[in-house]
């Protein structure tokens, strides 16, 4: 069977495939799936797609939509829209509508009408860690490819850490001293020593 070209947005499918991967248990980078899994943007044919999926261990199943809806079974999958739009979808609810994502606190809803077809996937785990992370494990191999991914955001973070420790600590040591030091001897300068040291800080 020939298999359909459809307008395709890189972005789209690179946050679809992101989400079903975190739904799954596998947590790829968003930066390194899309350094690695180059989606061309435009008018792209399914087997193109399906074929650079294939190089790193992604294999992608476009199911065209007849009369029926996915089964439960087949989610999550990504639903693919009339104008080539592609969405991951999680379950599908009573009524027949697929269900996304949260937004919001809120579960996103994807028309039933506006789909005309799915793509199932298939991921090889070995494979898919090899070609994006550069490891073929999932232990503290995989932990340290991520890590040295987003490095520079991690020491942000600790040295944001690390400030507010302190603050927190020189908040404690100043209500210390203040009741150790300044009421029982009633020393006005002592306390404005303490309060002048910890402003600073």
């Amino acid at each position: 069977m020939r298999t359909p070209t459809i307008k395709l947005d890189r972005d789209e499918c690179i946050n679809a495939l992101v989400a079903w991967m975190r739904w799954r248990g596998h947590a790829i980078p968003h930066n390194m799936l899309s350094q690695r899994f180059p989606i061309p943007s435009g008018e792209t044919s399914l087997k193109e797609l399906q074929k650079a999926a294939r190089s790193i261990g992604i294999n992608l199943t476009f199911k065209k939509r007849e009369k029926t809806l996915p089964k439960a079974e087949n989610f999550p999958l990504i639903a693919v829209m009339k104008n080539g739009a592609v969405q991951a979808a999680r379950q599908m609810d009573t009524q027949g509508r697929l269900i996304s994502s949260q937004v919001g606190g809120e579960a996103a809803i994807i028309p039933a009408t506006d789909i005309i077809g799915w793509i199932q996937i298939k991921v090889t785990a070995k494979r898919l860690h090899q070609e994006i992370l550069g490891t073929d494990s999932t232990g503290a191999s995989w932990f340290w490819a991520a890590f040295s991914a987003n490095w520079w955001a991690y020491l942000q973070g600790a040295i944001a850490t690390g400030f507010a420790s302190l603050l927190a600590l020189a908040a404690a040591i100043y209500s210390m001293q203040v009741y150790d030091r300044v009421i029982p001897s009633d020393s006005t300068n002592t306390l404005m020593v303490l309060t002048i040291g910890v402003t600073i800080v």
